[in-house]
This record gives structure tokens, sequence and C-alpha cells, in this order.
């Protein structure tokens, strides 16, 4: 995880902080308008809004997160506001029923953050949230460890690139939450098919890389056929113009040398994918 992400996780801690002193804030407004109270404007919107650009660009969050978030801390302010100025004009404190939703919108915006929060832990340590495979964090370290074992073993080990087909079209027509559907789904299959040893990783885009151990292009194909099988006799389909597709998948594999670099092997084999789409 690169110093950008710590920094922008770090973050989360004092945003947090920074709204509930606001939620407090907001608190003495609705209970105390008749007193000489300060406006409502601390930091919190302001670190909101550049904390939320800049994990924005982070890998491991999903853009619709942040949008609800985002969704969420729009509303919150808006309700407040409004409360406040009713209280301020004299027309009393809020009803239970416009308290309680005010105090609802507060509790799910900072519950999405900890969420945010936990995710974070996940991805650091090595594990995609979405999937349950490994994430890209790990995928440099662990390539690296079977580069050294193939330097001093002579054990050959082979990359796949798998791609769901049709993936980024799923998502234009129906979304990238459904899409991510498929993504999950897939991510099961590749769980059963590949061996206790060996890696499998999320790239994103409906894209995953299998690190298969201790076998060479043949075994890999072999592993990739397992899978192959296995999604076609799962049955699963999806609506794409209408028609009703089997969802299937695209693949392909190299058997890495010892100066070999795994950003370079991905773009080669994404390059040949390309190629025959």
């Amino acid at each position: 995880m690169t110093n950008t992400t710590h920094s922008s996780l770090r973050a989360i801690s004092p945003l947090i902080d920074e709204y509930a002193e606001w939620y407090g804030d907001v608190l003495r407004c609705f209970f105390y308008a008749e007193e000489d109270l300060p406006p409502l404007d601390n930091n919190a919107d302001a670190l909101f809004v550049k904390w939320r650009d800049t994990i924005l660009n982070q890998e491991f969050v999903e853009q619709e997160a942040i949008e609800r978030l985002s969704s969420l801390q729009a509303e919150m302010k808006e309700t407040a506001l409004s409360l406040c100025a009713a209280a301020s004009e004299g027309r009393g404190k809020p009803s239970v029923a416009d308290f309680d939703k005010f105090t609802n919108l507060f509790y799910s915006f900072i519950s999405n953050l900890r969420r945010l929060e936990k995710d974070s832990v996940l991805e650091d340590s090595g594990i995609d949230v979405l999937t349950g495979l490994r994430s890209k964090n790990a995928m440099h370290a662990d390539f690296d460890k079977e580069l050294e074992r193939l330097a001093r073993r002579g054990k050959p080990f082979c990359l796949s690139l798998a791609r769901i087909d049709n993936y980024e079209k799923i998502a234009a027509e129906h979304g990238r939450e459904h899409a991510r559907e498929f993504t999950k789904i897939v991510a099961g299959y590749i769980k059963k098919s590949v061996r206790s040893f060996d890696d499998a990783y999320r790239l994103g885009s409906g894209e995953f890389l299998l690190c298969l151990k201790q076998a060479d292009v043949t075994g890999g194909i072999a592993a990739l056929e397992r899978l192959r099988r296995m999604l076609e006799a799962s049955g699963t389909t999806y609506r794409l113009g209408g028609q009703e597709v089997l969802l299937t998948m695209s693949c392909c594999i190299a058997e890495p040398v010892h100066d070999d670099k795994v950003d370079d092997l991905i773009d080669h084999l994404r390059a040949d994918l390309n190629a025959v789409e």
C-alpha cells in the first residue's frame, strides 16, 4: 500500500472526530437555539472533501462506496441546517421523527467511514475485500518470492491472466455494482479450481491473475481448463443487449523466467487477450 493510501486511511479517524464535534454542535443548536451559539461551521466538511478527493484514487476503494458516503454527508448536512434554522426561528426543537432521521443519517455516515477503515486493514494484509482472493497489494512481493524459488530450486511456475468476457459491456449496461456480482461468482470458482498452495489475485475490471506454482505451461493450462469447466457447468448467465448470454472467461498464460517483472508480464498477457477479442 502506498504512502498516499496510508495517509488517506489515517485521515479517517480525525475526520470522524471532527464530525463527532459537529454533531454535538448541531444538538446544542436544536435544544438551546435561544442562546448566542457559534455558527455550525468547523473543519469537518472541508476535511471530508479533501479526504474524498484523495481516497478516490486508491485501488481498493469502490467509487460507489464514496458516492454513497458523499450522498449521506450532503443529506446529513442539509437536514442539520434545516432543523437548526427552524429552531433558531422559534419553531421549536425537532420532532422525534426529524431528530431520528438526522441521527440515523449521522450514524450511517460514521458506520460507512469505519467500514472503509476495516476494508483498508484487510487490503493491507493482502486480502481483497470484494472476493477474498489475494489483493494487488500482495502481488509484487509474492511474485518476487516465486522468482527466488525458481532461481534457487529451478521450480517453474505459471502466471495466467483471466478476464470475464464482456465485463465492460455488462458494467456499461447494468452498472458496476451489478458487474461486480459476477466478479464474486468467478472468484468463487477460481478458489475451487486452484490448489491450496496456488495464489489468485483480483486486478479489477473483471480481471484476475492466477499464480500456479510448481507448474509449467501444460500444468497451468490444465488448471485453467478446470476453471472453464466449472464456470460452464454453473450455467450462469446475464442479459446483454436484450439477449441471455452465458458467463465465460478468456485466459492467457505465461511461464516467467528469472528476470521477468510481474507488471510487464500482465501487460503482455493483456495485450494477447486484447488481440484475440
